[in-house]
């Protein structure tokens, strides 16, 4: 997709990055689940973060991890798959902003803190997207819906984003959570006119099948006609089988939302403007 400085009268739509050390965690569970039982797979994710925090040169091997404050206007980084693309035509809005929502592997699923570290570094890209609203580089009033795409640590730092924006009187609408890393370490926002959380369920869901990179719970304060979980027809079709608890979480695994019906009142449907 492309974008066009100054021509954003018609944007709506934030794509909250996750954390690009998914990709790392992917790897490693992929090089070291084969030949475990499941009880020794649901502690691969500690131990990769155990593993991370012990290498000799810990800034080095998470360099890349850093987040930038920056709002952009691509998926430069092709993080999206094309998912952000379909959003986007579902959606019906020609522009979209980007913001990454990158931290270190170091502050997932351990405590409040990481959490929070990272709905802080969403408040700083908010506020990069309202400068460059002053700066005429985004062109949109108040009265115009925002909706909020994020996947994983992306959940966390979108929180920010959106409290920023709602303080400056903008309108946050539809917010889409796909497979967040610690759901329940955050919250519903408020004023807002729709949520949807996607991903595994697990309570219902077979172990292997389950969200082992973000393992999931419900965020605090939706309601459970809100939570929208991975069709069996979809994670039945993964194979080896053994790893669907990293295709769980791959954002490219989500393309069924989009044969979700809003004619139909099917729960997930994207809301098209």
């Amino acid at each position: 997709m492309s974008a066009r400085a100054g021509d954003y009268k018609r944007w709506g739509a934030i794509f909250g990055a996750g954390d690009y050390a998914d990709s790392r965690i992917s790897e490693y569970i992929r090089q070291n689940v084969q030949n475990q039982v499941l009880v020794d797979i649901m502690n691969t994710r500690t131990k990769f973060i155990q593993y991370l925090s012990t290498l000799t040169n810990k800034s080095a091997a998470i360099s890349n991890l850093v987040h930038s404050a920056a709002a952009t206007f691509n998926d430069d980084a092709g993080y999206w798959e094309s998912i952000d693309d379909s959003f986007i035509n579902s959606i019906n809005v020609p522009q979209a902003i980007y913001v990454d929502g990158s931290y270190p592997t170091t502050t997932a699923s351990i405590d409040i803190l990481g959490f929070n570290i990272r709905v802080a570094g969403g408040r700083e890209s908010g506020n990069d997207i309202l400068n460059k609203i002053k700066q005429g580089l985004i062109s949109i009033d108040k009265q115009t819906p925002i909706d909020v795409v994020s996947h994983s640590m992306g959940f966390a730092y979108s929180l920010g984003v959106i409290e920023v924006l709602q303080q400056a009187g903008y309108k946050i609408s539809w917010v889409y959570c796909i497979a967040p890393e610690n759901p329940s370490a955050g919250y519903v926002p408020q004023n807002i006119d729709k949520i949807w959380q996607y991903g595994s369920d697990e309570v219902n869901h077979p172990s292997w099948a389950k969200d082992l990179i973000a393992p999931q719970k419900a965020i605090n304060g939706i309601q459970q006609s809100q939570r929208v979980f991975i069709p069996a027809s979809v994670y039945n079709s993964w194979q080896p089988h053994l790893l669907g608890c990293y295709y769980a979480h791959k954002v490219v695994n989500y393309s069924w939302i989009f044969e979700r019906k809003e004619s139909k009142n099917d729960p997930g449907y994207v809301h098209k403007r």
